[in-house]
């Protein structure tokens, strides 16, 4: 219990958010299940994961809200080049 309480108040301290920790441990197992499961249903190929329009745009979207900062520090660099 200490140690959690130490963790607790580190994270409180560094401002870090709680909400998305506390996703993370309870629908990370689930997850990481149902990725293993479709991976060896479809034979290892990740083609499964955009086989369908809904798959592939939920997917999509997953990975633009992944890969947002380096998306945005690219588009800023590119307008501030164009700019000068």
């Amino acid at each position: 219990m200490l140690v959690f309480g130490v963790i607790g108040y580190v994270l409180k301290k560094c401002n870090y958010p709680l909400a998305p920790m506390v996703l993370a441990i309870v629908l990370g197992d689930k997850a990481e299940e149902a990725f293993r499961q479709s991976l060896l249903g479809s034979g290892g190929s990740l083609g499964v994961f955009f086989s369908n329009g809904l798959v592939g745009s939920i997917m999509a979207l997953g990975l633009i809200a992944l890969f947002w900062p380096l998306i945005q520090n690219a588009w800023t660099k590119m307008r501030l080049a164009t700019a000068a």
